[in-house]
């Protein structure tokens, strides 16, 4: 019987994480339906209020479980993506209210 190599079982399990996360990213639905098109309402340059403190963030990048944003004072922040649902509100307007 051949025993396992290090490299193998690493290689080995790489691949089943790969498979389980495009497997889950398959399941992944975060559109909206906007006069009959599926828009993903979060992107790079949307702005959302923190609901507690009122300042406002421009999203930088969204994953797959984090939000990164950028502070008025141009710090890059990441967010899980529960905290993001529950604490910001999405900006539709460009306005400062």
């Amino acid at each position: 019987m051949q025993k396992l190599r290090e490299d193998t079982v690493i290689n080995l399990m790489r691949e089943e994480f790969e498979n389980r996360i495009k497997h889950l990213l398959e399941d992944i639905d975060t559109t909206v339906d906007v006069d009959g098109r599926d828009v993903n309402p979060v992107q790079p340059g949307l702005r959302v209020k923190h609901e507690s403190t009122g300042v406002l963030y421009s999203v930088v990048e969204v994953g797959v479980d984090c939000v990164v944003l950028l502070s008025p004072e141009h710090k890059q922040i990441t967010v899980d993506r529960d905290s993001f649902e529950d604490d910001y509100t999405l900006r539709w307007d460009n306005d400062n209210k």
